[in-house]
């Protein structure tokens, strides 16, 4: 029961690991997206 419960414990500590990971690198990909697909509209300077 104790190597049950040794091995369910890093099981889930590499899951955080993998998923604060995951989120981090989706988030930054999501915020670098988001500034070159939609650019500033052109400025019409009136004469």
């Amino acid at each position: 029961m104790h190597k049950w419960l040794f091995n369910n414990f890093w099981l889930k500590v590499i899951s955080l690991i993998l998923a604060a990971v995951t989120w981090f690198y989706i988030s930054g990909e999501l915020r670098k997206g988001r500034t070159t697909h939609y650019p500033r509209p052109p400025v019409i300077s009136k004469p």
